[in-house]
């Protein structure tokens, strides 16, 4: 009976050290992954201590770039069309008046 009581317990204890080793394990994943985790935000969102733009940020200043540029580029396209249109009044009106 004895024995059989100390098999029991080291068998217990057998288990409980297994159980330590696992929760160890998980544990060490688990700090790798939070490391892993903020680099990955401080690439997305960025660090305000370093001055380190995210990547957000970069998008958001290239969204108004292209904004701006797309406002330049219709502006000219107003302009090269009511140039257009002017040169062929122009035009017409002086082949009126030229040929009579």
């Amino acid at each position: 009976m004895l024995l059989m009581e100390m098999s029991m317990a080291d068998n217990t204890n057998n288990r409980l050290e297994s159980i330590e080793n696992r929760l160890d394990s998980i544990e060490n994943t688990l700090e790798k992954v939070v490391a892993n985790f903020n680099k990955l935000y401080v690439a997305v969102v960025g660090n305000e201590t370093f001055d380190q733009e995210g990547i957000l940020h970069r998008l958001k200043r290239v969204e108004k770039e292209v904004g701006h540029w797309t406002k330049i580029r219709l502006k000219l396209m107003g302009v090269f069309v009511g140039g257009g249109i002017a040169w062929t009044v122009l035009w017409e009106l002086g082949k009126k008046f030229l040929i009579k």
